[in-house]
C-alpha cells in the first residue's frame, strides 16, 4: 500500500514515530526558555545550598554568574545584606521550612522595592527545592504611600478647619460629617 495520498508528493499519512528528547536536549532548551523570562526567579535545592537562576536575577543582586557557581547561596545572602534595606526580615528566608508557600517584600536601599514570592516544587512525589520570583511593586508602593499622604492631609485640614463639611450617598444620606456641620445641622 502506498503512503502518498492521490499520487502527490504530500506527506505520509502513517503516524509519526514521537519526538524524544535527551536529558541534555532537554536541560539545554529549558535554559534558553528561561533565559528569556524578564522576571528575575531563583530556583533552590532542598537545602537550600545550590541556586539556578536567570540574568534578571543576577542582575537584581548585582552577582556575576562566576559568583554565583563558587560562592552558591553565600553570595546572596551576601549581596542581599549589601543592597537591601530590610535585610534582617528577609533572612527569615532561611528559617522558613522549604515546603511552604509564602511571600515578602525586599525594600531595596536604592529606592526599588520588590515582593518575592516563594513556591516549593516536587520532584517524582517529593520536596525537592523552591522557585522564588521577583516582581517590581516600587511604583505600586509609591502610589500607595502618596494616596496615604493625601488622606492624611485631608484628615488634618477636616479636624482643624471650622466648616462645616459632610459626606452623602446619592440618597442625600449623610455617610460622614465634622462635628460642625453636626451642631449646625442637626444630623444624625
Amino acid at each position: 500500500m502506498s503512503d502518498r495520498v492521490g499520487g502527490d508528493d504530500r506527506q505520509s499519512i502513517r503516524p509519526q514515530a514521537p519526538i524524544t528528547w535527551s536529558i541534555e536536549e532537554t536541560a539545554t532548551l529549558l535554559e534558553a526558555a528561561l533565559s528569556g523570562v524578564q522576571t528575575p526567579f531563583a530556583v533552590l535545592d532542598l537545602d537550600r545550598q545550590r541556586v539556578r537562576c536567570n540574568h534578571e536575577y543576577l542582575r537584581l543582586f548585582e552577582l556575576t554568574e562566576q559568583e554565583l557557581t563558587t560562592r552558591g547561596v553565600a553570595a546572596v545572602e551576601d549581596a542581599g545584606a549589601r543592597l537591601i534595606e530590610n535585610a534582617p526580615d528577609v533572612r527569615r528566608f532561611w528559617e522558613r521550612p522549604p515546603d511552604r508557600d509564602y511571600r515578602d517584600v525586599l525594600r531595596f536601599r536604592d529606592g526599588r522595592v520588590f515582593e518575592r514570592v516563594v513556591t516549593p516544587f516536587r520532584l517524582q512525589g517529593q520536596s525537592a527545592g523552591q522557585v522564588a520570583t521577583y516582581r517590581d511593586i516600587t511604583a505600586a508602593k509609591a502610589a500607595e504611600q502618596a494616596l496615604r499622604q493625601k488622606t492624611e492631609a485631608l484628615e488634618t485640614i477636616l479636624e482643624t478647619v471650622d466648616l462645616g463639611i459632610g459626606l452623602f450617598d446619592r440618597a442625600l444620606r449623610s455617610e460622614e460629617h465634622t462635628s460642625e456641620l453636626q451642631s449646625h445641622h442637626d444630623l444624625v
